[in-house]
Parts: structure tokens; sequence; C-alpha cells
């Protein structure tokens, strides 16, 4: 079963194109391996990200992410069944 998560977040630091690329580099890789896919966006002090994907994976993904040190304020926004994935790249 597919599912769209959104959640929002602040970041420990501050957030810079830098950091954010890192992230999406890494998560690229990572979340490829497990068939998750979706989009981060920066924006003033806060990071909002979709995943998609099988729900234990993406429930597996979001818990590292509630665990991770440079994440605070962790708010899900929406979770949703879905049946084709709006963010497959």
């Amino acid at each position: 079963m597919l599912v769209r998560l959104l959640y929002v977040s602040q970041p420990v630091g501050p957030i810079t194109t830098t950091m954010t690329t890192l992230i999406l580099d890494k998560s690229g890789t990572n979340n490829k391996k497990e068939n998750i896919t979706g989009v981060l966006c920066q924006g003033s002090g806060l990071w909002m990200q979709v995943l998609e994907g099988e729900r234990s994976k993406v429930n597996l993904l979001y818990a590292r992410i509630m665990a991770d040190r440079n994440h605070r304020n962790i708010e899900l926004l929406a979770m949703e069944e879905i049946t084709h994935r709006r963010f497959g790249q």
C-alpha cells in the first residue's frame, strides 16, 4: 500500500542551500534503495518534506527523521493512502 506523508520541521542550525543539497544527495541514495520518493523544500527557518512509498518503509524513515538531532519541532501535517505518486522523480 502506497502512502504520502507530509511534515514540517525546524533545523537545529541555519538552513543553507549547501546543507539542503547535502541532505538531498544522501537521502536520494538511501531512499532510492527503499523506493521512497518525495520532495524537500526549504523556507524561512523550516523544512517541509513529502515522502511517498510503501507504508512500512515511509513509517520507518519518518521514525528516523523524528530521532534525527538535526530536526526539531517536527510536525506531521498529513498522511494518506495513495494510488499514484505525485513526486515520482
